[in-house]
């Protein structure tokens, strides 16, 4: 067991109680690295270090091993976390808030007790940089959820655009992120904040995309949201003297590919579809 393997088991033992199975391997997939599961909650957590990417480069450079693996667990009732050493590293508290969040370890908060408020988007980008895994992005529409003066969670959209669909022309728009406050669930709190967005710009469709390395998307499946397309795996580079994380492009385009770079792949996304419209149509909006 490596350094990483330890240190994550290690917070796992201090923080969950129930019962945790190492070198879990299903007779359903073949697994090239380790994998912790927990039972109790049909969850599973790949461990992937970036040594290992190394000594099954050959199984992993056509890229698809992750995004099929996520199919497979799925198939068969349970949630697979691909948890990457570098994320581990560089988004601890952000990682760690969420696997506790996945057994169940968060302060709840009623989508009662909130109220939506528009927010700029130096509080957008700060909140993303604190709480949420990708790349912060700015957006047109943000909104927050504020609970005792304090913002817990935020979602932000897109500029609308006309896009043909269904041989009509629809008003689309894309939700670019939606996270809460590290250790905190504010139940009903992303309806809230989509209700309220609807209510403002009478969208069409909303689109938006599952990071399948951590979800599949179900609170977006409760709400409407349907699959419309599985993306590619991604290729990154690693730089693993400080863990961070590039699109290999970038680096071309810069001249920085003399180093030793670590591959990672993510396990894809999935787009999702709200299509407002038709679902007017045939059952009424979402109110």
């Amino acid at each position: 067991m490596d350094t990483f393997e330890k240190s994550v088991l290690d917070f796992l033992k201090q923080n969950y109680s129930g019962e945790i199975q190492l070198d879990y391997s299903p007779n359903f997939a073949k697994v090239l690295f380790p994998v912790y599961f927990i039972p109790n909650f049909h969850l599973a957590i790949q461990l992937i270090s970036l040594d290992r990417t190394e000594l099954f480069s050959a199984s992993l450079k056509e890229g698809n091993y992750f995004s099929l693996l996520s199919d497979r667990f799925d198939q068969n009732g349970i949630r697979l976390i691909h948890l990457w050493e570098d994320f581990w590293h560089t988004k601890n508290k952000i990682v760690k808030s969420r696997l506790l969040a996945s057994v169940g370890k968060y302060q709840r908060i009623h989508g009662r007790k909130v109220k939506v408020s528009r927010i700029t988007n130096p509080q957008l980008l700060q909140f993303l940089e604190a709480n949420h895994l990708q790349v912060p992005i700015p957006g047109k529409h943000k909104y927050g959820l504020i609970f005792q003066d304090e913002l817990v969670a935020v979602a932000s959209f897109s500029h609308g655009r006309k896009i043909k669909r269904h041989g009509e022309v629809y008003k689309s728009y894309e939700l670019l992120r939606f996270c809460n406050k590290k250790g905190i669930t504010v139940t009903g709190g992303f309806s809230k904040l989509l209700s309220r967005f609807l209510k403002d710009y009478q969208p069409d469709d909303i689109m938006t995309y599952a990071d399948r390395d951590w979800s599949y998307g179900k609170s977006y499946i409760t709400l409407g949201f349907e699959v419309i397309q599985e993306t590619p795996t991604q290729l990154f580079l690693v730089d693993k003297s400080n863990f961070q994380r590039f699109y290999p492009d970038k680096l071309l385009q810069d001249g920085s590919v003399e180093k030793a770079w670590a591959k990672a792949y993510n396990a894809g996304n999935l787009k999702f579809i709200l299509d407002l419209k038709k679902r007017s149509e045939k059952h009424g909006t979402i109110k």
